[in-house]
């Protein structure tokens, strides 16, 4: 089409430079660009090629959505394990610096001498204590917990313990990854005849009031005495429940978070079936429940001795996992 006479190395001939510029075009042959498009458009698919392309992709994508969904369940699972270690290893430090003592939590039944500085403990030695309207009391327990997971915690007066174990940091360590915000419950200090003006604060996690209580069983190994939080008195430290996931009873506002707090009167041992069991058979509908579907019918588990376990929680409360519960102890 153009001559190639007076050629140059950048345009293939000066006239063909001229034409070409004429033309609209800079360094590029039009039959050059024509080649290009044709090219381009053997390239491009067609509406049925993007039709089976669509179509392979969703079908992968609906065969592995099982899988992504089963590992990521996991995943959440062994997070929320790893948050119940943590509980366990600060409930260890509790017991190595407070003279072999562990968190205080729960109703305090027949002691007579109950005081408002804690149990037999003048020089707070024991717990973690507040000051409340002048009274001395002892911290929530997720602040006497979460002293021992690096978090602080101001302790002159109760307008700031309450902001304090409501933290985000606080509701994260307390709370399981599987939920978008843990359960707000009371696990704190109470005293006969009813709560004395506890703390609400967050957890997705129930703790033995059976163990960090002075309510236990009637008898007991070491001298009729429940073992009030003493680890020394823990006889099955291995098997014996410290704290594991929970919900709410339904329809029960401001519920309890102290899950093991029944237990068959009399009883030297109790598992956690006895406690469920007794639970139901009285219609008691206060505590904490058993989170049945939350981790492919598992609950993380925490033990007095500091482990941690994935334990069977069975289909639902009809159909609750009575084989593994007669494993755990809420008392021993």
């Amino acid at each position: 089409m153009y001559t190639t006479k007076n050629y140059d190395s950048t345009w293939g001939g000066r006239d063909r430079r001229d034409a070409c510029r004429k033309r609209g075009f800079t360094a590029v042959e039009p039959l050059d660009r024509l080649r290009t498009t044709r090219r381009a458009k053997r390239c491009a698919f067609t509406l049925i090629e993007l039709l089976v392309v669509i179509a392979i992709i969703a079908l992968l994508v609906s065969i592995l959505m099982p899988s992504l969904k089963r590992a990521r369940e996991l995943a959440l699972s062994v997070s929320c394990l790893s948050q119940t270690r943590n509980l366990g290893s600060a409930a260890m430090l509790h017991v190595t610096e407070r003279d072999g003592r562990l968190p205080l939590a729960g109703l305090q039944w027949g002691i007579p001498s109950f005081t408002p500085a804690g149990l037999d403990d003048a020089s707070e030695n024991y717990y973690l204590y507040y000051t409340d309207s002048g009274t001395r009391r002892v911290a929530p327990m997720t602040a006497q917990l979460g002293q021992y997971m690096g978090m602080s915690f101001r302790t002159d007066s109760r307008a700031n313990m309450e902001d304090d174990v409501n933290r985000s940091d606080v509701a994260r360590a307390f709370g399981c990854p599987a939920l978008s915000e843990p359960q707000e419950g009371k696990i704190v200090l109470g005293k006969q005849n009813g709560w004395r003006d506890p703390i609400v604060e967050l957890s997705s996690y129930a703790f033995s009031e059976g163990i960090l209580g002075y309510r236990g069983a009637i008898s007991h190994d070491v001298a009729d005495e429940p073992p009030a939080g003493r680890l020394n008195r823990i006889k099955n430290a291995s098997e014996t429940l410290f704290a594991q996931e929970c919900e709410p009873w339904p329809n029960v506002d401001s519920a309890s978070l102290l899950f093991f707090d029944i237990f068959p009167p009399g009883s030297e041992h109790a598992t956690f079936w006895d406690f469920w069991d007794y639970v139901h058979t009285h219609g008691t509908m206060w505590g904490a429940s058993v989170p049945f579907y939350r981790h492919n019918h598992k609950m993380s588990a925490v033990f007095v001795d500091g482990h941690s376990e994935s334990v069977e929680t069975g289909e639902s409360e009809e159909m609750p996992a009575i084989d593994a519960w007669e494993k755990n102890y809420v008392i021993y």
